[in-house]
């Protein structure tokens, strides 16, 4: 156990280092040779996915990120508490508890979970690659999402969309264009997370009512926007047996 906190100590360091420096010298903050060797091309997830398996495909938003970055600092014994700035506005704007034993909690349960996820998808985000190294060895990371392939397969399908920006597919549809999904609009649900800021005592009663929100939808397919609970709702999609995808809809829709 020493050995393995030890080693973890020196590429913390290490990373801090490469980090710091890596605005000047970007070809530092490059995948690892685990990393190289796992990234993985779409047609493996369109594959699985055809399969009908519960599946799910995360990313996690640059505030987790620095979240499970400061987990390891603290695991390794080179920090005792959170990093000052992620108790900032930048928490409330993400939606994340600002209590410190709240977001402690939190990470537990990201490390505890996202084992389970069977795809990433890899953003080039500070800290990303060595947290993936880190935590996550096994995962299959991903460069990009072939949103023509995931269109076509979400039209064959029972559709859940969650947003907390657009409050139904009439204002989605008003946004983006969604022609590609309209031969399939009887098969598609919205579910709005109408939420503009949680307050601390209430995040994890709001994450358990989401969950039961999600449990009242007749779905194959939960495909989440970018922002609130992604990563927990998608693991929680993936123990009902359904395949869940986190993607900004304004990618999968952007023309």
């Amino acid at each position: 156990m020493k050995r393995k906190t030890s080693s973890l100590k020196v590429n913390l360091l290490k990373e801090r280092f490469i980090h710091s420096i890596a605005i000047l010298f970007p070809f530092l903050n490059k995948p690892s040779r685990n990393q190289l060797q796992q990234f993985t091309h779409y047609q493996d997830i369109d594959d699985q996915l055809k399969t009908n398996k519960p599946l799910s495909l995360i990313q996690f938003s640059d505030i987790e990120l620095q979240l499970l970055y400061d987990h390891l600092w603290i695991v390794s014994g080179l920090s005792k508490k959170i990093k000052p700035e992620l108790k900032s506005g930048l928490i409330s704007q993400q939606f994340l508890p600002m209590n410190e034993k709240n977001l402690k909690f939190l990470i537990k349960q990201y490390t505890k979970e996202a084992t389970k996820f069977d795809f990433y998808l890899h953003q080039k985000r500070g800290h990303e690659n060595f947290i993936l190294d880190t935590l996550f060895p096994e995962v299959k990371v991903i460069k990009a999402v072939d949103k023509d392939k995931l269109i076509d397969y979400a039209k064959t399908k029972k559709v859940l969309f969650v947003s907390n920006q657009f409050t139904s597919l009439e204002t989605l549809s008003a946004s983006l264009d969604i022609s590609p999904i309209k031969s399939n609009m009887k098969q598609v649900q919205f579910l709005n997370t109408d939420v503009e800021k949680v307050d601390d005592d209430v995040w994890f009663d709001k994450l358990d009512k989401l969950k039961v929100e999600i449990m009242k939808h007749d779905f194959q397919l939960l495909i989440l926007d970018s922002g609130l609970f992604n990563t927990h709702l998608a693991l929680f999609a993936k123990s009902m047996s359904k395949q869940a995808i986190v993607i900004p809809l304004k990618v999968l829709f952007e023309a």
